[in-house]
Formats: structure tokens, sequence, C-alpha cells
């Protein structure tokens, strides 16, 4: 395959164009890496040694448990990585949200919200975890879901 580059201070946003006469298994592998989709949809956690992949809408939960970040997703398996949850928080998108200084949820995952006497509010998901939105994060919440 021909693969040319052309560099220029006009062009502001890369274009990748491909001229064939037939697609070919490599050349969708080509249009995938280029439009990043292969890992548009999955993140990746540092977990000691290896690098696991997860789908980002199989993560339902993650939270800072005594000094560790543990990534848990919609089966019940839990992942502990090094990753801070700010850089989770900034980089997993809209639909999750801070809940708390140490947990961020995803909203899609959300099955109840019953509010506690101390002002907080319980929050249970799909997958049978459960966790508290602090008074701090409570109006955030409720504006993000539109109560």
């Amino acid at each position: 395959m021909k693969v040319e580059v052309l560099l220029a201070e006009e062009f502001i946003d890369p274009v990748a164009e491909i001229k064939t006469n037939k697609m070919t298994s490599t050349i969708e592998k080509a249009i995938k890496l280029l439009k990043n989709e292969e890992f548009e949809d999955r993140i990746a956690i540092q977990q000691a040694k290896e690098i696991v992949f997860v789908d980002r809408s199989a993560i339902y939960l993650i939270r800072t448990e005594v000094g560790k970040v543990i990534v848990y997703d919609a089966e019940g398996n839990w992942y502990e990585t090094k990753t801070t949850l700010g850089v989770f928080e900034q980089t997993l998108g809209n639909q999750f949200i801070r809940i708390s200084k140490s947990s961020l949820i995803n909203l899609s995952a959300v099955q109840s919200v019953k509010a506690s006497f101390s002002g907080t509010l319980d929050i249970t998901l799909e997958n049978g975890l459960e966790d508290v939105i602090s008074r701090k994060y409570r109006p955030n919440f409720k504006k993000k879901i539109g109560v």
C-alpha cells in the first residue's frame, strides 16, 4: 500500500483519503484506526502489571477505598488502579458524574435513588452496588438528571 502525507499550514483539520478498487480488511482496519472507533467505547485501566480494556458502558462505579481507586463493572468485577478519580472524571464523559469526594458513577447504571435523614441520597446501581450522594454533590446530581 502506498502512503502519502502532505504537510501544509493551510490544512487546519487532518483529512485522510483512501483510493482503492475494492474494500479489504486492511483498509477497514485503517479506517477504524483513523476514526479512532476501535477504542472509542473502551477505556484502558492500568492494573498492577497489566492493562485491562473495559467498555465505558460496563463501568458502573469508580471510588477510592482506603487510598486505592477501584473500578467496578456491570458484572461485579473490580479493578484496582493507580489512575486517579479526577483523571477518570475528565476522560469518561458526560454519562459519568461525581457523587462524592470519593465516588464517580455511570448515570445509565442507576437503579434507584432515595433520600436519607442526613440530607444525603442513597443510590443503588443495577448490579446491586450502593453508594451515597453527598450533600455537596447532590444539587449537581439532581440538575444532571433533570429533577
